[in-house]
Order: C-alpha cells, then structure tokens, then sequence
C-alpha cells in the first residue's frame, strides 16, 4: 500500500524551560473580551504580547526548528493566547490560518478535557473499509500529551477539546505562526 498524500502529522516536545513559562503564565491575569473564534466554544482567554512571550517559549520553537532539519523561520501571525477550560468548558472543531499552530499544555489531570485532532475525511470511505485492518481510519485522533509539554502542527489541521469534567482549570497556551 502506497500514502500518496500524507498531510497530518504533528510534533511534540517537553518544554525545556517549563518553570519559567509557568511563572511568566500565573501572572497573566487580565481576561481578554470573548474572542470572535470562541463564538461555539465555552473557553476564557488571555491575549498576551508577543515580545514579552517569544523570549520564554523560543527554547520549545528551537526544539521543532531543529526537529525540521529545514533552513527557516517561525514568525508569529498574531499575538499568542491563553486558554481557561473551567468544568463545562470545550472547543469546538476548528482550523487556523497559519503554517504551524502551537499549544503548550501547563496542567493536566483526571477528567480533564482532551485535546484531538478531527480527520475531516475519516468518514469518506465505507464502514468496510474503515473496520478493515489495514487502514486507521479514525475520525478522531488524541495524542498523548501532559503537562509540561508543547505540540506543533499544521494549520490546515482541524482540531477541538473535549469538555473539561474537573473543578481545577485547564490552562493551555497557543501561539500561531507562519513559515518565512
């Protein structure tokens, strides 16, 4: 068998400086408005400035630049964002237009919302083709990942969060960016 268009993968690192993002992240405090993309979404945000961040995540970015083996940049598309997934709280299904989305989980715990990937084609082929062993057809995809870590993936990518069923907050940190 021949994967003529493999488009969906992902990377994922534990974060090299994770104490300091922590502390840079706990003072963060002022709520932004309810963002115009968490219109389906039950989520708090932080919008944060993107100078004062960059400095504190660059070791995690080094780690995928590196992975990549490629000549380029990351260039920020827009500020980076907090997110607060209070008991209830999801995401919905979604895409983003950047190269590469980041999302830096800092807690994690039992019951805790999950984060996946969503293949937007898993239901194309027949229920004989998907049950057969030969293919992964999945429509949902959750990688393992805890606190402490970072994955990074295309854009193109739909992806959501299940509901959160715990009363500790789950607070997670995004960042777009483009390929230069």
């Amino acid at each position: 068998m021949k994967i003529i268009f493999p488009t969906h993968f992902y990377w994922i690192f534990d974060v090299p400086n994770f104490k300091e993002v922590l502390d840079y992240c706990d003072k963060q405090t002022n709520y932004s408005d309810t963002p115009s993309w968490a219109s389906m979404c039950n989520i708090r945000t932080i919008s944060l400035d993107i100078n004062e961040l960059f400095p504190i995540i660059e070791p995690s970015v080094t780690l995928f630049l590196d992975e990549m083996k490629e000549d380029v940049e990351l260039l920020p598309t827009k500020e980076p964002w907090l997110n607060f997934y209070e008991r209830g709280g999801h995401q919905e299904i979604h895409d983003h237009p950047s190269d590469i989305v980041s999302v830096m989980f800092l807690n994690d715990g039992k019951n805790f919302s999950e984060f996946f990937f969503y293949n937007r084609h898993g239901r194309d082929l027949n229920d004989a083709w998907r049950d057969s062993s030969k293919f992964s057809l999945h429509t949902t995809w959750s990688p393992e990942i805890t606190a402490g870590q970072i994955i990074f993936f295309p854009g193109h990518m739909l992806h959501g969060v299940t509901q959160h069923d715990n009363d500790t907050i789950r607070k997670t940190l995004a960042c777009n960016f483009t390929i230069k």
